[in-house]
């Protein structure tokens, strides 16, 4: 399709859609009624006790403080506090196995 035709029917579909007032209405009121209808199925849905693994390298009085406000988060929900990163790497590596 060369440029020249696609251009008369964009321009010919444009007066069609500006002569009728329901295609018109359908264009504006659209976009906000999926946005409503969308935006429901999302309202009351909440994750909450997601599993985390926390390495803790520094074996800190601050870290200790930070993993205790991580757990006592309530969407999170410390699993295993692990001493270094290998240790880490192993434990998800068992746990995506075990997942296939």
């Amino acid at each position: 399709m060369s440029w020249r035709t696609w251009r008369r029917t964009f321009r010919r579909e444009l007066g069609l859609i500006r002569q009728d007032r329901n295609i018109i209405t359908v264009l504006m009121l659209a976009p906000a009624v999926y946005a409503i209808f969308l935006g429901t199925i999302f309202v009351h849905k909440g994750e909450t006790d997601i599993p985390i693994v926390v390495v803790d390298n520094a074996h800190t009085e601050i870290s200790r403080t930070l993993i205790r406000s991580l757990d006592a988060h309530q969407l999170l929900k410390v699993t295993a506090v692990l001493g270094d990163f290998e240790a880490a790497s192993k434990s998800a590596e068992a746990a995506s196995s075990s997942l296939t």
